[in-house]
Formats: C-alpha cells, structure tokens, sequence
C-alpha cells in the first residue's frame, strides 16, 4: 500500500485482499468496480512477485528478479546489458524459440541502426519513423507500431486567453494533423483528436475539432484579441513545436518557442503548473476509466486544470456501477464534453519502428500500449 500502485488499488474501491486458498485471491470491495480485472490487475500492479525471492534477495530483489514469464533473468550490468534465458517450464508449450536473448543499451540511434547493419545486434527499437525508408533501402527489414498515446499539447487553461474553450477550439482546427503525420512520421502515423482510438464506441457522437483553419480563424475574430503564447518544448521535441508554431501563425496566433530540459518541463507542467502551451505525450487508453487522473479536476495528471463538474460525476458514477451499457452512455457523454472543452490537443499517433536483419522472424508487437514493444516469445533466426 506504500508504492505507487497502492492509489490505484484503493482508487478502485478495493478495501481488503486475502488468500482464499492456495490458488484464489479474494478482493473485497466498497461499490462495484467493472473496471477492476482490465485497470489494475493487467497493469504492473498485478504484477506478483515471489515471495521467496523477496526474502532471499532483500533489497536487491530488484537485481534479481524472479517471475513466471517466457525468458529467466541471468544477469544485469548497469547501462550495459541485460541477460536473460529460456524458461523451459512457461506456460505455453512451444514458446520461448531462443535460447538467449541479450539486451544492450545503445543510447544514440544512429549506433544502434549501424550496429544492426554490421550484424553485431539482429533487432534495434526507436520512435523515429524515418527509419522504415532508412531500414528499406539498407536491405534491412521493418515493422511500424502504432501506440496507444500520442504526441500532444498541454493546454494551460486557468488563465486567459486559454481558459477560453473557443480559443482552446481554434487552437486545435488549426492544426493540420495529416501534414504533421506525413513530415514526421512520413505517413507512418496516425493523425489523432482524441483520448482514445478513433474506432471506440466512446467517441461515438462526440464533435472533436478537426482541422478547418477558416473555422479557427473566425472563432479567434470572435474573440476580438490578438494571441500571443508561448510554447514550452525540450530539445528532442523542437520539429513538431515548429511545425505547430508555424500552422498557428497562419492562423494569426504569435507563439514563441521555449526550450527547457525535460527535469524543467515536467515541473513547469505537472508539479508546479507555470506554462502555457507545452509539448506533451498523452495515453490514448482503450478504457476510459484510466483517463480520469486526467480529465477529473482533481486528477494527478491533470495538467490542464481542466475542471468540468459534468465530467467528474460521469467518471464518479461509471466506477460504481456495473451495467455495460450505462457506463457505455456514461463514457459517451465525457467524449462529447471533452470534444467540446478541448483541454489537450492530440496531434498524432506515437509510432515505434523495430528494425532487425532480414533472418530474424517471427517478429510480432506486444499487446501492450507501448509504441516499441517486441514480444520476444516468437523471435527465432531462419535457418
């Protein structure tokens, strides 16, 4: 109940948890939680670790870690390398196919990516899309993944002009995401408007602004001031603030660039909110139920001091109940408030590229949220 997962777990109105038997956990509750099974336990908090390592370990249990997957841990060197081997008694008979694995850490792509040319590592992962075409013509081989998050804006909307829904509306059409899509990601990506994917049933009847900059304009001539912000990126995230930058020039809004380090952007954003604009990197979750630390006014990660009473008794409600089809209606009616209200602005799909030479097969994504997962149950070498 210390660590992090322990809000999770009470948030989701757990008030006790034992051992029924010696294969049955029982949890007790205080409402309903339909949400429970998919939020927390096939998240990291469900994660067990055993006991008897724990013991055996103490401190350095994190050094070495005992768990029920495909690989085993063999051995860890800080900034170096990690080991792992095949776990002949997993689950499924027939996976792992290799023998060994051998993680390395390369922090700079372009060592990584020749490194894989020369054949010292058969598969290298990296958010940079222009790697397929890298990739292609080097006659290796590549496979793009496509996250659930996206690249977005935090929006400060406690002070003006920002605490104007409309302004926050204009902001948003102005933005052309397929242009974005194709100078940074070379079409890879996926343009994105809203905090889940585009075919949830949660979206469904929900006015998310879309690109349309005479529309942007005359909501900004409605609003009768001229607009000037300032933008907040690190380094790594300067071409896509550009790129922003200049499509809301056009659409007459003056916004200056600053660049800060991530340490500064994190506390400027979430801990001690001092910003305007900042570029951001949102969760586009398949529940919506995890979006509340976001869009609830009390919300942990509510960096935009979004505060919508509507909003927070929709979500209130929805983690109380069980009927599918209310809570279905309950998502719904957020989607249409946060289309409305554009608290964030969601530019594009995150993309990840894992790019391996072409006797490596067998390469499939992991069913995860994250943008550059190999699931390595099925890697194997031809021949």
């Amino acid at each position: 109940t210390t660590g992090p997962c322990g809000a999770q777990i009470t948030g989701a109105g757990v008030t006790g948890v034992s051992a029924a038997d010696g294969t049955t956990v029982a949890f007790e509750f205080s409402s309903p939680s339909p949400t429970f099974a998919a939020v927390v336990l096939a998240e990291p908090c469900g994660f067990i670790a055993s006991p008897t390592a724990i013991e055996a370990s103490g401190d350095a249990y994190g050094q070495n870690p005992v768990g029920s997957g495909p690989f085993a841990f063999v051995s860890y060197s800080s900034g170096s390398e990690l080991i792992v081997e095949r776990f002949d008694d997993y689950r499924i008979e027939g996976v792992p196919m290799l023998e060994e694995i051998t993680y390395r850490f390369l922090p700079d792509q372009q060592t990584r990516f020749q490194s894989v040319q020369s054949g010292d590592i058969d598969v290298m992962m990296s958010l940079d899309a222009s790697l397929v075409t890298q990739a292609e013509e080097s006659g290796l081989a590549a496979t793009v993944n496509l996250g659930l998050g996206s690249t977005e804006v935090s929006v400060n909307g406690r002070e003006a002009p920002l605490d104007d829904p409309n302004v926050r509306r204009a902001l948003s059409m102005a933005l052309n995401r397929d242009g974005l899509n194709t100078v940074l990601y070379g079409g890879a990506g996926m343009p994105s408007v809203a905090p889940v994917p585009a075919d949830s049933p949660y979206v469904e009847g929900a006015d998310f602004a879309e690109f349309d900059l005479d529309g942007a304009k005359a909501l900004l001539a409605e609003y009768g001031e001229p607009i000037s912000l300032t933008l907040l990126s690190t380094e790594s995230r300067t071409q896509p603030a550009e790129l922003v930058q200049q499509m809301w020039g056009q659409a007459g809004i003056d916004v200056t660039i600053e660049i800060v380090d991530q340490a500064q952007l994190i506390d400027r954003v979430l801990s001690n909110p001092d910003y305007q604009l900042a570029m951001w990197t949102g969760d586009e979750v398949a529940n919506p139920s995890k979006m509340s630390l976001r869009y609830v006014s009390t919300g942990a990660v509510n960096t935009a001091g979004y505060a919508n009473d509507a909003v927070d008794a929709a979500f209130a409600e929805a983690a109380t109940i069980a009927d599918t089809d209310r809570i279905t209606e309950l998502y719904q009616e957020i989607m249409g408030h946060v289309a409305a209200d554009v608290p964030y602005i969601y530019l594009v799909r995150k993309v990840g590229v894992i790019v391996h030479t072409p006797d490596v097969v067998g390469v499939a994504l992991a069913p995860v949220a994250g943008v550059q997962v190999v699931d390595p149950r099925t890697l194997s070498l031809a021949g």
